[in-house]
């Protein structure tokens, strides 16, 4: 399952360094993951970290205002 791999890497990348596209791609990939995952219960076992892309694509969303503001004191 490669979307919830992704939304992993996004939203953990995201934080860090982009939050304004990679935490969204975080978002998109971790509620398709999850999507899929719950339509085929048995045929996938990494909901976690779909999940963890999900949220922290969250994260970096709700700290957008202090990364600019990081970036901008520079």
């Amino acid at each position: 399952m490669g979307k919830a791999t992704a939304a992993m890497v996004c939203g953990i990348v995201g934080i860090l360094f982009c939050p304004i596209v990679l935490s969204v791609l975080a978002l998109v990939f971790g509620m398709q993951a999850k999507k899929e995952i719950d339509r085929n219960p048995g045929a996938f076992t990494n909901r976690g970290q779909a999940q963890a892309g999900f949220i922290l694509g969250i994260v970096g969303l709700c700290l957008m205002p202090l990364w600019f503001l990081v970036v901008q004191g520079r």
